[in-house]
């Protein structure tokens, strides 16, 4: 009889053009230009154990051979394990594990012995169900699905096929039978991924600016005062390119934007912080969602357009106090090298991120010593900084902010210092205001769940932590804001506004108001989202852009004039965000209020509106005439 064509033959098959497919979904966002091409071996993650002991009985070890060829720069990866596809977290999620030669040569011959050993695994099955005497293969019966598979012979002889033909070929039985079952398949050019969780490490930095990153930036230590010279307002900072990676809803776009930025390129993957992005930036404007692409793990650092400013606001759940604190052991944390990255390749002038503080505070202190380290190596002198957003916004914020400036702007790198912002003395009372029927009905608590909160030992502990107080700033905003705990609960960072007639029970915020406590102008749209709990996600974990605007300010004024000494450039768009930010009415009273100077005019106190008349004289009627209208951007 004629043997088909082997059903195990098929199944590799599928399993070869399972994982293109996989590869070409992932690599067709990257687009073109010149991918890395390696023999690899393509294993469903489950089985990368059983598929790395084969590999180390092959000569040399696989290990071995890794590690000599790491050491001598050899080109292959940091541990010799890729991912064809980041996104894919499932049980039989790819990984591809390189063969360097010899090995190469090695893993291809037992391929052919695998395709041979499932042609007579194939015809003995057929031969099995049609009682046929004779058959163009030998009689093998058919190979059962594990890693190590005995096929004995139809004539009881006790020898197994994979045995037999892996001992003809000089190559480890159970490299063969994996080969043979299908679900693992030799892929001779196999096209690299971008991932640098698993692949090889971000390219070398230019030796002579690693060398100078060595030094911290001055203004590590300097207060604001020692750079700045009274009256000499910012000279105007003008146009530059910047991106913002894992960029959310569009923090730092919203503080680049009023400094005049021009966003060239941002990366975020979450589908519902995108599809935000695009309602309030739709494509075809000067910074629109064209620039906005998915995981920066599949995007080739060649595809990042040339910037002058590197933002992001790199995943802070693994330093954040709320949580574990794994740090950089976790994944998100190592999500962070994407950044090193870029700043490798592209070498832009400056880059600002930002974190939450406890990454100052992770492994006592070694994470936050160990992203200070990545930046030097990529080129860079850097300085941190921790600010409280309830200088300008009426929310008690403490986020980490790193700045780093390319080594060799030695003038940029002398001129910066963190600027000093207003204290606005902004208070939860200003952002809050009586919602619609429909709403208040679905943001107050049940009297059940009031008198559960009124009984539980964080109440007792800390009432204001969930109370709010309406003559003071809000609590830390978190992305589980209104999510209630395993015993039914509220969260300690959940802060509630406080009842008033005709009922006594509190409230929580509305999407509205924790707009207005991240800073985010009043026409700023969320309707993509899929109601309130989705929305408090997203503004939870954003950037205040007031803050990220005053200090990209400072950053992009003393790299484009660093002789000028200007006086507290890019106060004046923050404080533009923040009075824009708030309700209608709310403008008048912030532009009263009176703060001390540390440095510059004689007068003990100024008003901002004064402040903002020294800085900025023309711009200081549209002001406000935007604040009084409303905050319309």
């Amino acid at each position: 009889i004629r043997c088909p064509e082997a059903p195990l033959a098929r199944t590799r098959a599928h399993a070869r053009t399972t994982t293109r497919e996989a590869m070409a979904a992932a690599q067709g966002e990257r687009g073109g230009g010149q991918v890395p091409v390696v023999a690899a071996l393509l294993v469903p993650k489950a089985e990368v154990a059983v598929a790395l002991r084969a590999l180390n009985e092959l000569t040399p070890r696989w290990g071995a051979l890794i590690t000599r060829c790491v050491a001598a720069s050899g080109g292959v990866s940091r541990k010799g394990v890729h991912v064809p596809d980041p996104r894919d977290e499932s049980p039989g999620a790819l990984r591809a594990l390189e063969l360097p030669a010899p090995l190469d040569r090695q893993v291809a011959t037992a391929a052919a012995v695998a395709a041979r050993a499932a042609e007579a695994l194939a015809c003995a099955k057929l031969k099995t169900q049609s009682g046929a005497a004779d058959c163009c293969c030998m009689p093998w019966t058919l190979l059962r699905q594990r890693p190590r598979h005995k096929c004995v012979d139809a004539e009881g002889g006790g020898t197994s096929i994979i045995s037999r033909l892996a001992r003809e070929s000089n190559v480890p039985e159970l490299l063969v039978a994996l080969l043979t079952s299908g679900r693992v398949v030799f892929e001779p050019n196999f096209e690299m991924p971008c991932d640098l969780d698993d692949l090889y490490p971000c390219p070398l930095p230019d030796e002579s600016l690693r060398s100078a990153s060595l030094e911290p930036l001055h203004a590590q230590t300097a207060d604001f005062a020692s750079g700045a010279r009274a009256g000499a307002p910012c000279c105007g900072i003008g146009a530059f390119r910047f991106i913002e990676l894992f960029a959310g809803i569009g923090g730092f776009l919203l503080g680049m934007e009023a400094l005049g930025g021009h966003c060239v390129f941002s990366s975020e993957l979450h589908p519902t912080a995108q599809a935000v992005y695009r309602e309030n930036w739709p494509g075809g404007e000067a910074c629109g969602s064209d620039a906005l692409v998915g995981d920066i793990r599949i995007v080739r650092t060649e595809e990042v357009p040339e910037h002058d400013l590197l933002t992001a606001g790199f995943p802070c759940q693994p330093f954040s106090a709320l949580g574990a604190q794994d740090g950089l052991q976790e994944s998100r944390g190592r999500l962070f090298l994407q950044i090193c990255r870029v700043l490798r390749v592209r070498r832009p002038p400056m880059a600002l991120l930002e974190n939450v503080p406890g990454l100052v505070e992770t492994d006592e202190g070694r994470a936050l010593e160990t992203v200070l380290n990545e930046l030097r190596d990529s080129g860079y002198r850097v300085a941190h900084r921790i600010y409280n957003s309830s200088c300008l916004l009426p929310q008690k914020r403490k986020r980490v902010y790193i700045v780093a400036i390319r080594a060799d702007l030695t003038g940029a790198c002398e001129a910066f210092r963190f600027p000093w912002l207003p204290d606005l003395c902004r208070t939860l009372g200003e952002v809050v205001e009586q919602p619609l029927d429909d709403e208040l009905e679905s943001l107050l608590l049940s009297e059940d769940r009031w008198q559960k909160l009124l009984e539980s030992r964080a109440f007792a502990e800390s009432p204001t932590d969930i109370l709010g107080r309406l003559d003071g700033p809000a609590a830390p905003l978190v992305s589980s804001y209104g999510e209630g705990s395993s015993k039914g609960q509220f969260l300690r960072y959940t802060q509630l506004v406080p009842g008033t007639w005709p009922s006594d029970r509190p409230r929580r915020l509305s999407c509205r108001e924790c707009t207005r406590l991240q800073g985010f102008p009043e026409d700023f749209r969320h309707t993509s989202c899929d109601g309130p709990r989705a929305w408090y996600r997203l503004i939870g974990n954003a950037v205040s852009p007031p803050v990220v605007c005053a200090l990209g300010g400072a950053l992009v004024c003393a790299w484009r004039h660093p002789d000028r000494g200007c006086w507290l450039p890019g106060t004046l768009p923050a404080c533009r965000l923040a009075i824009a930010s708030g309700p209608v009415g709310t403008a008048e009273r912030l532009l009263e209020r009176r703060f001390s100077l540390p440095f510059g005019p004689a007068e003990p106190t100024l008003a901002l509106c004064g402040l903002l008349a020294r800085l900025e004289p023309p711009a200081f009627e549209p002001l406000a005439a935007v604040a009084m209208a409303g905050g319309a951007r």
